[in-house]
């Protein structure tokens, strides 16, 4: 066991049925809503245990797209420029009209509009927002007794251990039930995305290694 799950957003998990944004008009609504509730909550809790892990807001960008991808690493030098407008951009995504999105945008937002190219600041968000939807999708967000901030599955409860198998590319979730001679026995939760480590470093650290009964 390497870690903890302390706290989950209030929000609970992405709920996006697919990972395209919907053409219809009020299903498309629905989904920006859940973007944005689900981008809130992260963002509401990192804010609250900022005192006691003050680089958490600067990394939150990297978090909600698992470090990121071979689509969105052209964006990599402006990336967490665009997240600081992400929720003003989603909260006008609602809009029906072109026009009305521009209104709706904020001040600052729409400074960076102008400021960069046009099509780059709206490519760069497409491709965030989708690597947002494709990574967060039925994924609740939490922080780790170690301050780790952890992309986890959607029945996760906080004191839910985080499990690194030996061979596994992502950690796991488990949840201990009882104890059989001596021997913990764990319910498997599910994968989870753990912010600001690598398999190796995980596998390296100081944690004591042990074996587990999964059931």
């Amino acid at each position: 066991m390497i870690d903890h799950v302390a706290f989950l957003s209030s929000t609970g998990s992405l709920k996006f049925p697919t990972s395209e944004v919907p053409s219809n008009p009020p299903r498309y609504v629905e989904a920006t809503e859940e973007l944005l509730t689900f981008t809130r909550g992260a963002t509401s809790l990192v804010d609250r245990h900022a005192a006691r892990w003050p680089t958490l807001r600067k990394e939150l960008w990297r978090t909600l797209i698992a470090g990121g991808n071979r689509k969105t690493e052209p964006f990599e030098g402006i990336l967490s420029e665009v997240f600081e407008d992400l929720t003003v951009f989603l909260d006008a995504m609602k809009s029906r009209t072109f026009p009305q999105f521009l209104r709706a945008l904020s001040h600052q937002a729409k400074n960076r509009l102008q400021a960069w190219n046009d099509k780059l600041f709206l490519q760069c968000m497409g491709q965030y927002i989708e690597s947002m939807t494709n990574v967060c999708r039925g994924r609740q967000f939490g922080i780790s007794e170690h301050g780790r901030m952890c992309l986890c599955p959607p029945l996760v409860s906080a004191g839910s251990a985080i499990f690194v198998a030996h061979g596994a590319q992502l950690p796991f979730i488990v949840r201990e039930v009882t104890h059989v001679h001596d021997c913990r026995v764990y319910e498997l939760i599910g994968e989870a995305y753990v912010e600001g480590t690598v398999m190796r470093e995980l596998l390296n650290s100081s944690c004591e290694e042990s074996t587990i009964q999964i059931i």
